[in-house]
């Protein structure tokens, strides 16, 4: 397998999008702006071979609106995709990452943050799958038809009977399972349904910084055991008890962390870029270099180090993906 540089979640769309929830007044340019962290002139400087590109829905368009704005972000998603179709284009499986990789092309993998957009209707995922969509993390925060999020642990709540179907039929279309944000009890049930390798595309590990979004010990190690991988984020608040400490050494410390835990395997890269605050020293994806130096300078191998930039992600992509 070659090697590849894979972020695993961005929140890029918000920053494209005209908004008038954020007063945007008018669409950025993806190749190159000065507001958003991910852009196409940024994502070449680094040599990022494919990018998450996550759906978002702020709460107030939940739940009679969130299908159609789902929609409008994935209308924008390809809009922008076409201007600069000499750049990147989508993938729908692995075989497309390689021939993009052969031919000099990003890559872009539709992903939704969240399930609202589908409902309680099996029928819209099959045609989110059909429009190009490859990874959903199952909730947010909050509470949605398919389970709990994290906001939720109080509840002691996890999948519903809905949500146990829909991770089936994710296994079933070859769309990753992503368990970012859930509550600790659906993740739990998450791992006694799928039989198909998971992903958390950006957390990080609870043991260094005790944030209710980051994964303990023994949700990494079930991770790891389904040949998963975690995508550590880079959200100031997620890495460090006193946030604004944080910075390249940080990420570092948890992919460290993980990979002890795990495996070298099961660990990458899932950002955040765009939707969080992140440290000054690698405020762009641009500067994502100094995380392969800082693992170079703590003695990782370069196969290990190729592992975490790209190459765990792609394994899962090439595992799930048709």
């Amino acid at each position: 397998m070659s090697n590849f540089i894979v972020d695993a979640h961005c929140d890029t769309l918000l920053g494209l999008e005209k908004s008038h929830i954020t007063r945007t007044k008018e669409e950025k340019d993806f190749y190159k702006n000065d507001s958003t962290a991910i852009t196409l002139e940024k994502m070449k400087k680094a040599k990022v071979d494919l990018q998450f590109m996550a759906i978002w829905l702020y709460p107030i368009y939940n739940p009679e609106l969130s299908l159609k704005k789902c929609l409008n972000y994935i209308d924008l998603l390809y809009r922008k995709l076409e201007e600069n179709s000499d750049h990147i284009s989508i993938i729908h499986n692995y075989e497309e990452l390689v021939r993009n990789k052969e031919d000099g092309k990003m890559s872009a993998l539709l992903a939704l943050e969240g399930g609202e957009p589908i409902g309680n209707d099996l029928a819209v995922l099959r045609v989110l799958y059909k429009l190009g969509l490859r990874c959903m993390t199952l909730t947010w925060n909050g509470r949605n038809s398919i389970a709990d999020g994290v906001g939720e642990n109080i509840s002691g709540g996890g999948l519903t009977h809905f949500g146990r179907e829909v991770v089936k039929e994710m296994n079933r279309l070859g769309i990753i399972v992503d368990v970012s944000h859930l509550s600790e009890k659906s993740f739990w049930d998450v791992m006694d349904i799928t039989d198909k390798p998971l992903i958390a595309s950006h957390s990080c590990a609870y043991n260094i910084c005790q944030n209710d979004r980051n994964l303990k010990d023994n949700q990494i190690k079930a991770v790891s055991k389904l040949n998963g991988v975690i995508g550590v984020n880079y959200f100031t608040k997620f890495l460090e008890n006193e946030p604004e400490k944080a910075n390249v050494n940080s990420i570092v410390n948890h992919i460290e962390y993980i990979a002890n835990l795990g495996g070298i395997d099961c660990v990458g890269l899932g950002s955040d870029y765009d939707g969080a605050k992140v440290p000054e020293d690698v405020s762009d994806i641009s500067q994502i270099y100094k995380i392969s130096d800082e693992m170079r300078k703590r003695g990782f191998k370069e196969e290990d180090i190729n592992k975490v930039m790209g190459n765990n992600f792609a394994r899962v992509i090439k595992d799930i993906l048709r």
